[in-house]
């Protein structure tokens, strides 16, 4: 039996322990190459919910969702004056995604996903205090250094994230802390990733997009589908995927 034989036989193994998928691995290929030109939506998940738009680190060719409810709070004068706006949005986050979703105020633990602004000589010592991983806390120290406006950050484990903060810097104007809220936040959510290739999402940096669009929500409803699993390598999610919307059309 040939090395190439065995490696080629393993991979389909793994396919086929991973998703029920047929054995063939260049049948999945093949699926998923033609989904993707059928579905927009597909596209769109493919370049938007891998890769980051950091650069630094993290497993980019695997999926990264939230299981565990999410308790939200605010901290820091800027991002206290959103509280009303945050937990608007938190709430249409609850529905589209069906994740269990409250503020920290109305539940018993301690918030799992903060919305901090803060004063330029606060981020250094904010950084410090945390345990972000190596890779996170480098573009964090680059965020203190640069004039991006807001950044958000995650922790995870084997794909389910489990912690998350979106950093506002307090001189944001109101509508710019709410275009920094709309975007950061859904990132953190599973959806790590800019793109300029499309034009109807706020995760295009180059457009007028300043809320979800319903491109994004549609991703998102995606995403925390059950049939997309934490970890989940970029072609398994997207064939169940296809599958989901092939099935949707019959």
């Amino acid at each position: 039996m040939s090395k190439r034989w065995i490696k080629a036989a393993a991979i389909a193994g793994v396919v086929l322990l991973l998703g029920a998928v047929p054995a063939s691995f260049g049948f999945v290929y093949l699926t998923v190459r033609q989904d993707l030109a059928a579905f927009p939506e597909l596209r769109a998940f493919s370049q938007i919910a891998f890769g980051t738009e950091t650069g630094f680190g993290g497993n980019e060719e695997r999926v990264s969702k939230w299981t565990d409810p999410i308790v939200f709070a605010t901290a820091g004068p800027k991002a206290a004056s959103l509280d009303t706006y945050v937990t608007d949005y938190f709430r249409s986050l609850a529905d589209i995604t069906g994740l269990h979703i409250s503020a920290a105020q109305a539940a018993e633990a301690p918030p799992n996903f903060t919305i901090r602004s803060l004063a330029p000589a606060e981020i250094a010592d904010a950084i410090a205090a945390a345990d972000w991983q190596d890779h996170t806390r480098r573009f964090l120290h680059r965020f203190a250094e640069t004039d991006m406006p807001c950044v958000f950050a995650t922790r995870t484990d084997g794909g389910r994230i489990f912690r998350a903060e979106v950093f506002l810097k307090d001189d944001l104007s109101r509508s710019q802390a709410e275009f920094c809220i709309q975007e950061e936040v859904a990132q953190a959510l599973g959806l790590p990733n800019d793109t300029d290739a499309i034009a109807d999402t706020v995760f295009n940096d180059i457009n007028d997009v300043m809320h979800l669009t319903p491109l994004d929500e549609r991703l998102l409803h995606l995403l925390y589908l059950d049939e997309v699993k934490p970890g989940m390598s970029r072609i398994l999610a997207l064939y169940r995927l296809g599958k989901y919307l092939r099935d949707a059309c019959s």
